[in-house]
């Protein structure tokens, strides 16, 4: 947990760094129009395999930004990318328009579709945060984004796109295996909360889930 610890407790920081650098170029940091920024985690697929890059993706499927995936060295990834507009490069989006992401494998790799979580719209010269999963293996079971955890202890990372404030014991339940515990670093943090079923209430420092909320699940 501990240098996904580092990241989350960073993720505020970059972002504002991100948005600082890029605000400080000013306009001419675009040929035509300002470019929009989005940083946040990857989760892996069912397989536990972690995308190497990842790709914003316009109409017509076009290009319209990549960046390199960096592996936490605990199952997640990070990524900050600029996506460029429809004013520098046709079939890029257009300022209030949803981006598309996809997730890159390997270097001639056509990309999996990605699931955002976040507020994926382009907005001009501002940042985001925007955590992503495969498309491809995400969980079904509301709620959740990221490949279900299964039995046998593997720990699998998950981000909650359920409403805020629901019990984290209500929230787990939803997966349908019997879960051992949960784990969650909140942005700017630097210690871990966690969540082990059966624990007295006063071990528990995870009580409930929030939107966007990146959590480590380890089922039995």
């Amino acid at each position: 947990m501990g240098r996904v610890r580092g990241f989350a407790a960073r993720l505020g920081i970059i972002l504002s760094v991100v948005l600082g650098t890029f605000m400080a170029a000013g306009p001419s940091a675009s040929a035509e129009g300002p470019a929009a920024i989005f940083v946040g985690f990857v989760v892996p697929d069912a397989g536990g395999f972690l995308a190497t890059r990842v790709r914003a993706v316009g109409a017509g499927g076009a290009v319209c930004g990549t960046a390199d995936v960096t592996e936490s060295g605990e199952s997640v990834g990070f990524y900050a990318l600029r996506v460029s507009p429809a004013a520098d490069k046709a079939g890029c989006p257009r300022e209030g328009e949803t981006v598309r992401f996809s997730l890159l494998y390997g270097n001639i790799d056509d990309g999996t579709f990605a699931n955002a979580n976040g507020n994926a719209q382009f907005r001009g010269a501002q940042a985001a945060v925007v955590h992503l999963a495969p498309a491809s293996s995400t969980t079904e079971i509301t709620g959740w984004v990221g490949p279900l955890p299964t039995s046998g202890g593997r720990a699998m990372t998950l981000i909650w796109d359920g409403p805020d404030h629901t019990p984290v014991d209500q929230a787990l339940q939803t997966l349908g295996v019997e879960i051992a515990g949960a784990w969650h670093v909140p942005p700017g943090a630097r210690r871990y909360l966690s969540y082990v079923p059966g624990a007295p209430a006063f071990t528990q420092s995870y009580v409930s889930v929030r939107s966007g909320d990146v959590v480590t699940v380890r089922a039995r």
